[in-house]
């Protein structure tokens, strides 16, 4: 039996039509692939491809020495020290509240001045920096905890910061230019508690607004303890307890490296079941030390 794909006539062997459609398609996919495989080298060849690189790490400026610290924003908790009252000659922090007092009893109508710096509320929360407490760290040139400490506070409504201070059993104080202080604690319930002291008595760490919202928080929570804020200074005492809690958060962070090459540490005040927990946001290096 012939094959279909040849006929013979007159004893020549031709080409048959099936021949001629299937070597027409065969010819036809060749150059349609010649011409798919030029595009797909031409969409190969103009692509961009973006070469991937490690990101360098940008320390911060330079901190010359210990006792320096960068100011932050609004609602900055940062050292009543005498570089807030304006007349003072020398700018030096204070390392307990009886020079602190001291120094404003030297200078008139700093108080005002102090009140008034940075007086902007911020929808999103506080941060803040310490001032300076007795507790000290190891390590030569180390910054002061109570200036590299900064806290920032979940800012929503009065009563839950007020429960946040409560919690961590942080009071809230009034010094005044005789050296007294007025505490106010138990800050959450309906009426505070208060008490009165000496600043020479007190050597637990201390932090104190620069103005804003949680500023005016403080103020309320005191005068809901009959507390009167004018005419002092509105500091926030933290037990030892806590300020052991966030000495370990931050040794944690940072490992083995050592505290003095801390420039500043951040921390945060978050939810725990039916409580509050601190935990470090960002650490801070200083370039040289």
């Amino acid at each position: 039996m012939p094959a279909p794909s040849a006929s013979t006539q007159n004893g020549l062997l031709q080409v048959s039509a099936y021949d001629r459609v299937a070597s027409t398609l065969i010819a036809l996919l060749s150059i349609i692939g010649f011409f798919v495989m030029i595009l797909v080298l031409l969409w190969l060849t103009s692509r961009v491809y973006a070469r991937k690189t490690d990101v360098p790490l940008t320390l911060l400026e330079e901190l010359s020495g210990s006792g320096d610290h960068t100011l932050g924003s609004a609602d900055d908790l940062d050292p009543p020290g005498p570089e807030e009252l304006s007349d003072l000659s020398e700018p030096q922090l204070p390392d307990t509240l009886a020079s602190v007092t001291q120094a404003i009893s030297d200078v008139e109508g700093s108080l005002d001045a102090f009140e008034g710096t940075t007086n902007r509320t911020s929808g999103g929360g506080g941060e803040g920096a310490s001032s300076v407490g007795t507790a000290e760290d190891d390590g030569v040139d180390s910054i002061p905890r109570g200036e590299r400490w900064e806290i920032l506070y979940a800012q929503t409504t009065m009563q839950n910061y007020a429960e946040q201070l409560d919690f961590f059993g942080i009071e809230l104080g009034v010094v005044d230019r005789a050296g007294a202080v007025r505490y106010a604690a138990r800050l959450s319930g309906p009426k505070p508690v208060a008490r009165d002291g000496k600043s020479e008595d007190e050597d637990r760490l201390y932090m104190s607004w620069r103005g804003g919202t949680m500023a005016d928080f403080d103020k309320t929570l005191l005068s809901k303890a009959d507390v009167p804020a004018a005419g002092g200074i509105v500091l926030q005492f933290y037990p030892p307890e806590t300020e052991n809690t966030l000495a370990v958060l931050e040794q944690g962070k940072l490992g083995a490296r050592p505290i003095r090459e801390v420039r500043r540490t951040v921390f945060g005040v978050r939810s725990k079941g039916a409580g509050h927990e601190y935990f470090v946001v960002k650490v801070d290096f200083r370039l040289a030390f």
